[in-house]
Parts: C-alpha cells; structure tokens; sequence
C-alpha cells in the first residue's frame, strides 16, 4: 500500500475558483468538511492514494485519503 500514497504541498486559499483542486487539496477538504480542526498548515504534505473511478473522471474525484482506503478496500 505505501507504494501507492503520494504526499504533495497543500497551499489552501491560493488555487483559482476557475480550475479544479489539486488531488490533495481534493482530500483536506474532505477532510476538514468532516473535521475542521483537520485544517492542514500552509504548504503541508497530505497524503492521498488515487483510487479507480468512473472513465474520464476528474483525477481529483478520485484522490481518497489512505485512511479510508484502509476502512473500505
């Protein structure tokens, strides 16, 4: 499984509205809508694991953190 977790900078508040979210910043989104205190620091690494999706979906609809990739295989 850790081959397949990849951590990228998180920078919350600087991507345009235009464009879609990186995958991580996809992932502490959903993270802080269920938590708020999960609120990453600036340019702080989340770690995410793309996972299979619909054809021609977003890649960032498919970005699940590693903890819910655990709980539901």
């Amino acid at each position: 499984m850790q081959d397949f977790i990849v951590a990228k900078e998180v920078r919350l508040g600087t991507y345009s509205d235009k464009v879609a979210p990186p995958p991580g910043a996809a992932v502490a989104t959903r993270k802080m809508m269920l938590d708020p205190r999960a609120e990453p620091q600036h340019a702080q690494r989340v770690p995410y694991i793309i996972s299979q999706g619909e054809p021609k979906a977003r890649l960032n609809d498919q970005a699940v953190s590693p903890e819910i990739m655990l709980a539901n295989p």
